[in-house]
């Protein structure tokens, strides 16, 4: 079932220079750690292990026995995740119609938050938890080294070529700032100081960098910005949303191609809650036809579809979005669906299920998705070939 969905057209807003902003999160020292594996696991070999595979009539397939975090599809449609109880980076591949699950390493971590990968997805980005303290470290799973990355970030991400960071500095003497990090943690240059609280930070593409300010429940965040390497230029983003230029509720993520952005906001009561994809370049705003949240969409490669999770749940006004979903108080049955953002042209795939589906992953050439579901926080595909409604 296609139909079309609405493109709005945003007004464009001028961009203005930044100032007054604030305060908050932790502290820390300046000085980098560079360590090896920390935790060796006992097996020396790697063996792949076959995967029980529980496949549905409806093209639902398990793909992990433990609970997992960030899984990601390589360009060969190979699954990529961290097994979060046995605190190992692995890798799922389809040979002869059998998944075998096979250890990428054998270096062990424990208390893992978050994963990001690189884009070649040689390296990965953790964010773990120390003495009630998020820190963040980098494993090269090609050399099998950990490099831990200075306390003092409080937000990080790769850059566009994999080459080093952008971070976030909030020091015990309130030195705030963006600066760019090398990958081992050395070499730290400051791009623009600002003061922030709980911040979010993207490498957009080569020349800019995106960020905003994490929401708190009925608090509004005065935009989404980004900041140009090459003019120094800082800039807010066109988004309008609910009549208001203030947005509630904000989570927000770029393509690949840092032509688009994904948001999902609320009105001033944290309801309502509405998700929309941003044409930065053209300055248009797509307004989705279902409701679901960042975490539960996904960009394809070429950045010209996003498939998503969604529900009818999210229409319950008795909660406080995304808040009260995050926290466990609403979960959901899942429809999954495409748009094709030249389009507009949305594509149902299959509706009502039984998973609450989050860290959504599509491969390459479409034909799978990858995602976790909420319920028993396993790892599953979908599979896209001819289950179009």
């Amino acid at each position: 079932m296609k139909n079309k969905i609405i493109i709005i057209v945003a007004a464009i807003l001028i961009v203005s220079t930044i100032g007054g902003w604030i305060y908050f999160l932790t502290k820390g020292d300046k000085e980098p750690v560079q360590t090896t594996s920390p935790v060796i696991s006992p097996s020396p070999i790697v063996k792949p292990v076959e995967t029980e595979e529980s496949v549905t009539d409806n093209g639902f397939t398990k793909l992990s026995n433990n609970f997992v975090l960030s899984p990601i599809v390589s360009s060969e449609n190979t699954v990529l995740f961290f097994d979060k109880q046995e605190g190992i980076f692995k890798n799922v591949v389809n040979i002869l119609g059998v998944n075998q699950e096979t250890k990428l390493s054998e270096t062990t971590f424990n208390n893992i938050l978050k994963i990001d990968w690189s884009n070649n997805l040689d390296k990965a980005l953790i964010a773990f938890e120390d003495n009630g303290k998020i820190r963040y470290s980098l494993f090269d799973l090609t050399q099998n080294l950990t490099y831990l990355l200075p306390n003092y970030i409080t937000a990080i991400d790769f850059s566009f070529d994999d080459k080093n960071f952008v971070i976030y500095h909030q020091d015990e003497n309130d030195n705030n700032y963006l600066a760019t990090l090398n990958l081992d943690g050395t070499k730290e240059t400051k791009l623009l100081e600002i003061n922030f609280s709980n911040i979010e930070i993207f490498w957009l593409d080569k020349d800019n960098i995106i960020f905003y300010q994490k929401p708190a429940p009925l608090m509004p965040i005065n935009g989404v910005f980004i900041y140009n390497l090459k003019t120094k230029n800082l800039t807010t983003l066109p988004i309008y949303l609910f009549d208001t230029t203030k947005i509630y509720g904000l989570e927000a993520v770029p393509s690949k191609n840092g032509n688009y952005l994904l948001l999902s906001a609320t009105d001033s009561q944290n309801k309502n809650p509405e998700l929309y994809v941003l044409d930065i370049t053209n300055k248009k705003l797509l307004e989705m036809p279902f409701k679901s949240f960042v975490d539960k969409c996904t960009f394809t490669n070429g950045n010209k579809n996003i498939y998503c999770a969604y529900s009818d749940s999210f229409s319950n006004n008795n909660f406080s979005y995304p808040f009260d979903y995050y926290l466990g108080l609403i979960s959901s049955q899942d429809s999954f669906a495409k748009v094709n953002l030249e389009t507009g042209e949305f594509t149902i795939y299959i509706e009502n299920t039984p998973y609450d589906a989050y860290n959504l992953r599509v491969s390459e050439d479409e034909s799978f998705l990858t995602f976790i579901n909420k319920y028993d926080g396993l790892l599953y595909k979908l599979d896209l070939t001819n289950q179009e409604v």
